[in-house]
């Protein structure tokens, strides 16, 4: 199914905002903005104007994003699957270079290569890389000149001649460093233990389903998880219930894939949703209790996942194997029955 299949259309000139219920007749800061169904730090493409500008921005403006790029899951997938840059998927993280018995604060650099800052080591060396150690040493040795007004022989051009791993003095001063080779160490990620929040996949549901049929979103059933969505309130028990455990490998062992899916359900008079990002991350999703759910224009979405294909930017209605629709469906009654079940996760 295509973006622009016209169900998917919003055709109407009294558009209001689906979380706060205001319009441009409320001022400015409640015109309506193209809002990411999936966000786009995880590849969503496709836009729907159904969120206002003061919301956006409020709720899931820079911050909503940032908080992602701080799980070591979505940033894995988001290197893996080319997303965006190294340099920038792992912006949050805290990279290390181990080296023996140095322990060195890395980056990675326009290639994508791990490398390390120049930086003093316990023993108060200098460790530098190969590629920028002239450069460096040729900064440190001005400043000592300047500091002490003593001038400082050291033949910068034999420094390709010099060893790798020794302590290098500069006669004459207390300077010392140590030429190193980057691709000689392990690289080792941490600082990507965030959670990714309730609300991320509560959001994709919601906005989905607001895709699907607009105005089905604005009833008074949504209520809760609407305000939860806005305000965030605390009790996200109603709302967003379990997690499915799937996960049992670091988020660098995991194949990630170039697709999320959305899937409704409806049992014991409630509507909740499966979601799931880059093919392994999973969400139950519980959105609201429906007493009359016969008026919802699309009954097909029941039973059927719709598939964001990042890579082509389409939009499709797929149907799962068999193993994973059953165990979605024991995911969705379960949610859906009980109503409350403590949020639980292992990211």
């Amino acid at each position: 199914m295509e973006p622009t299949d016209e169900r998917y259309l919003i055709r109407t000139s009294d558009i209001r905002c689906i979380f706060c219920g205001r319009n441009s007749d409320h001022g400015d800061e409640h015109k309506m903005s193209d809002e990411h169904v999936i966000p786009r730090l995880l590849g969503g493409w496709l836009t729907i104007p159904i969120v206002c500008v003061c919301c956006n921005n409020n709720r899931f403006g820079a911050q909503f994003e940032a908080d992602l790029k701080k799980n070591g899951f979505v940033v894995a997938a988001i290197d893996k699957l080319g997303l965006q840059s190294k340099a920038l998927a792992y912006k949050a993280a805290k990279l290390t270079l181990i080296d023996g018995d140095k322990s060195l604060i890395a980056y990675f650099d326009k290639a994508d290569m791990p490398k390390h800052f120049p930086q003093e080591i316990h023993d108060g060396s200098l460790i530098v890389p190969e590629d920028e150690a002239k450069s460096v040493l040729r900064k440190q040795i001005e400043r000592y000149e300047r500091d002490t007004g003593t001038k400082v022989n050291f033949d910068l051009e034999s420094y390709h001649t010099l060893p790798y791993g020794l302590v290098i003095p500069i006669y004459g001063t207390n300077l010392s460093f140590i030429k190193h080779r980057n691709r000689q160490s392990s690289l080792s990620i941490s600082e990507l233990d965030k959670p990714i929040p309730f609300i991320v996949p509560a959001k994709i549901a919601f906005e989905h389903l607001a895709g699907l049929y607009y105005p089905y979103v604005l009833r008074e059933e949504f209520n809760p998880i609407r305000d939860w969505l806005r305000h965030g309130d605390s009790n996200v028990n109603n709302h967003v219930l379990l997690i499915s455990f799937r996960r049992d490998k670091a988020p660098d062992q995991l194949t990630y894939q170039p697709f999320h899916f959305v899937r409704f359900g409806y049992q014991h008079e409630s509507l909740s949703a499966i979601v799931c990002l880059f093919g392994v991350i999973y969400f139950s999703v519980f959105l609201a209790h429906i007493p009359d759910f016969s008026s919802f224009p699309f009954p097909e979405v029941i039973g059927t996942y719709h598939l964001y294909d990042i890579r082509n930017r389409s939009l499709y209605p797929v149907n799962a194997p068999e193993n994973i629709q059953k165990e979605d469906e024991m995911y969705l009654q379960v949610v859906s029955q009980f109503g409350r079940v403590q949020t639980t996760s292992n990211q």
